[in-house]
């Protein structure tokens, strides 16, 4: 039985390295090549590894290059989440500001880079990782707040000047997730979880089966979306 990827190329970065091979192993499971665009020293399994280019388009370009020869034109980007910046007004530097802003422009790099080459080869989809803090305030986050706000809107964008090109391009977002595999008993132990309607942080495989339905063919009439995996909270007053 072929999954709904069987015969995709997907490439997989993120500024936030917990994620990539949760990423990689829900594109991969169904049917998916992946490559995965991480840091040095990376040993995550995969199709392909890159090493995180520099910053500029000729560099990514190369990368798309590479891929392109080992496993095939690139079919799927998946933009993960950047690193998350959780910092108030008075702590936060203008380097602090810089290393957000890069992350923004690395993920409007390869949309823009990857998002062309797709026009040229008739098709492909996008789907860039946000968290609530694009659409809601929280003390102690404006930095990333900022840099959230931005990946939600050049989301919209990029949908709206590529969908005559049959390039889809939608945004995944998400709210407070686990990673140590704490049971929802401890997690309640926090006022944060306790605020969440569904009292518990999510787990990445929450989020996984909404990805490879945005990165598949069945949701050829969805761009342009945010549909935000979050417990609630984005519904919560």
């Amino acid at each position: 039985m072929t999954g709904p990827l069987e015969g995709k190329v997907a490439v997989v970065r993120s500024g936030d390295e917990r994620w990539l091979a949760h990423i990689e192993g829900a594109l991969a499971s169904r049917g998916a090549r992946v490559a995965l665009v991480a840091g040095p020293g990376a040993t995550l399994s995969a199709d392909a590894l890159i090493e995180s280019p520099g910053q500029n388009d000729g560099a990514v370009a190369d990368s798309l290059a590479v891929i392109g020869e080992s496993i095939g034109p690139v079919d799927i980007l998946v933009n993960g989440p950047i690193e998350p910046l959780f910092l108030g007004a008075a702590e936060t530097s203008d380097d602090d500001v810089t290393s957000v802003q890069a992350q923004v422009a690395a993920v409007y790099r390869w949309c823009r880079v990857a998002g062309l080459a797709m026009t040229d080869q008739g098709g492909g989809v996008i789907v860039n990782f946000v968290t609530g803090l694009a659409r809601r305030g929280v003390a102690g986050a404006s930095a990333d707040s900022m840099a959230q706000a931005s990946i939600e809107a050049m989301t919209r964008s990029l949908a709206l000047e590529w969908a005559l090109d049959d390039v889809r391009v939608n945004a995944i977002g998400i709210g407070w997730y686990e990673f140590d595999g704490r049971s929802v008993e401890e997690q309640r132990a926090e006022r944060l979880v306790r605020y969440l309607p569904i009292q518990r942080k999510g787990a990445p495989d929450d989020v996984l089966d909404l990805l490879g339905y945005l990165a598949s063919d069945e949701s050829g009439y969805v761009t342009g979306q945010t549909i935000y995996v979050d417990g609630g909270a984005m519904a919560h007053p």
